[in-house]
Order: structure tokens, then C-alpha cells, then sequence
């Protein structure tokens, strides 16, 4: 009787035993957004402003992707198209010069709703003989879409609008978008607390291409500096406190990241 009952119980013992070993040799990072306080980090002179986009005058009535207007009376308006997430989708943003409040809408989830997000104020900065130059101290906001293995994930993410142009002769207009939001993990390694930073530095909403950055901190207070921070590309493993190494994993962010024990 007792071995009937010991050693069944003995198989389950060292089947659970087996699977806590396998299941931390596979650690996952929880990703959530921040929308301020941005790790520092140094951007290119070609980055500078952001990505550039174009814009062109439209009528709202005349334009088949506007499934639902934003609520102006304005007849003509600027148009562009933003391409952000993985895959790259576009959402749309829309430009009301002719009001008393200069306004911009954006479609926040690339279905042509341009009522489902409020109005965000710009102001005139600059003048030149060739044109006039806006920006809009509140941020913009996308519900953007990643496709993450088997399943679709979304998550706001903010741009600054620190540029736009509008020519005299309604051509070449253009504005900028910055990528204002990073996201932040940490995990418990040999009892150690390791915080991460994730920055899209190519300002299209992803944040596993080559040249992002990944900022490793071991101090609570978040206060990454340019010197935490490392190419997505170069940055393939970790090494604890007692020196175990654990690959990298980026396919799954911004969601999260997966450290994986490196056995050899």
C-alpha cells in the first residue's frame, strides 16, 4: 500500500520539480508605457526633429479614409498619413486651419474615426517669407497595433508635434512626430532588482529595431543616463549578480521582454 502511494506521489513530485526548473530558465518582462521623464539619450542630426510626413489640402466630403469627421465646420482641410507599429499601419491626421482655434485630429486606431480623439491646440512659433511654422505643446495620442506571435496587442503611445510648415504656395507641407513615449520593466535576478528602458529611436512606434536603445539600471529610481544605454542590436544577453547569463528575447515588445538562461 505504501508504494502504491509513494512512488506515484514520488513521479508528480519530481514532474513538478522538473517544470519550475524549465519554467525560470524562461523569465518574462512586463512592459508598461511612460509618457514622461524619457531616459536620455543623444538622437542623430538627421533625427533631430523626427519623422517627416506630408500633408496635402483636402475636402472632408471628397475623402474616401475619413469614416467619420471631427467636429468642424472647416470645408478644406490638411491631410497626412502616419505609418507607426509592426505591421506598419496608417493612421490619419487631420489639420483645421480656417477656425478660430487652429486644431489637429488624429485617427487613434487606423479605422478613419476622427471623432473618437479630441482636438489638440496648435500655435503659430515662427514666420518666414516662405511659409509659417506651428507646434503643439499637448501631446498626440495612438492606439497603436503590434502583431506578437499568435496574437494582436495595442497600446497608446504620445508624439510630439515640435514642427509642421505650411508653405505660401500650399506645397511641400510638412510636420514632424518624436516618439515621447518609453516603456519600463523589472524583474528579480539572484535577488537583485534590474530595471529596463526601452526607446524608440527611429519615431515609428516600434521598439525592437536594430538601433533602439535599451537602458539596464540597478537603482530604483529610474534615473537612466545616456551612459545606461545600449543598441537593441548589441544588446543580446544579461549577466546577474552571480553571473549567469540570460539571452535577450525582443520579438515580443512593447509587451514584454523574455530572458532566457543561457545553460552553456
Amino acid at each position: 500500500m505504501y508504494k502504491k502511494i509513494f512512488f506515484p506521489l514520488l513521479t508528480l513530485f519530481l514532474f513538478a520539480c522538473s517544470w519550475t526548473l524549465a519554467d525560470d530558465s524562461i523569465l518574462e518582462v512586463d512592459l508598461k508605457p511612460i509618457s514622461k521623464d524619457t531616459p536620455i539619450f543623444t538622437r542623430s542630426q538627421e533625427a533631430e526633429n523626427g519623422v517627416k510626413y506630408s500633408l496635402k489640402m483636402i475636402k472632408v466630403s471628397n475623402e474616401p479614409k475619413i469614416k467619420t469627421p471631427p467636429a468642424t465646420d472647416a470645408v478644406v482641410l490638411y491631410y497626412g498619413q502616419v505609418k507607426l507599429g509592426f505591421p506598419a499601419n496608417e493612421y490619419g491626421v487631420l489639420i483645421d486651419f480656417e477656425g478660430k482655434d487652429r486644431q489637429i485630429w488624429v485617427d487613434p486606431k487606423a479605422d478613419g474615426n476622427f471623432a473618437a480623439a479630441p482636438p489638440v491646440q496648435i500655435f503659430k512659433s515662427d514666420r518666414y517669407s516662405a511659409g509659417n511654422v506651428f507646434y503643439a505643446p499637448t501631446p498626440i495620442s495612438f492606439q497603436i497595433g503590434y502583431t506578437l506571435g499568435d496574437h494582436d496587442y495595442q497600446v497608446p503611445v504620445q508624439f510630439d508635434l515640435n514642427y509642421l510648415f505650411i508653405s505660401r504656395t500650399s506645397r511641400d507641407d510638412v510636420f514632424y512626430l518624436i516618439n515621447r513615449t518609453w516603456f519600463y520593466g523589472e524583474i528579480t535576478l539572484d535577488g537583485e532588482e534590474i530595471y529596463f528602458g526601452l526607446v524608440d529611436t527611429h519615431d515609428n512606434g516600434t521598439y525592437n529595431d536594430p538601433n533602439d536603445l535599451i537602458f539596464v539600471g540597478r537603482d530604483s529610481d529610474l534615473n537612466f543616463t545616456a551612459k545606461t544605454g545600449q543598441r537593441v542590436k548589441s544588446f543580446t544577453s544579461l549577466k546577474s549578480k552571480t553571473k549567469v547569463h540570460y539571452k535577450i528575447n525582443y520579438s515580443y515588445c512593447p509587451e514584454k521582454l523574455i530572458l532566457t538562461k543561457d545553460e552553456h
